[in-house]
């Protein structure tokens, strides 16, 4: 199972220039890192948030991913709404 969750967004203008950190489950530790690189649109932060969580979904089977995509979804809205 999971036990520490990390994760890493990052709003840019242009994206596809940076590099984002590997998203990756860490069984030793048992830690689920999670990185996103998105412009401020919410529907391509929520279709590169998916493309993060499908890299991982596999390897974790029994933690709630569609609980933690609604979470950030609904955190990430708040974020635009206070810029």
């Amino acid at each position: 199972g999971v036990r520490k969750l990390f994760i890493e967004v990052c709003f840019f203008r242009r994206p596809q220039t940076f590099v984002s950190n590997p998203t990756y489950f860490d069984k030793r530790k048992q830690g689920l890192y999670i990185s996103v690189l998105s412009s401020s649109d919410i529907n391509q932060f929520s279709s590169e948030l998916d493309k993060a969580i499908e890299k991982v979904k596999p390897q974790v089977k029994d933690f709630d991913f569609e609980l933690l995509k609604s979470d950030i979804l609904r955190f990430a809205e708040s974020l635009k709404e206070a810029a």
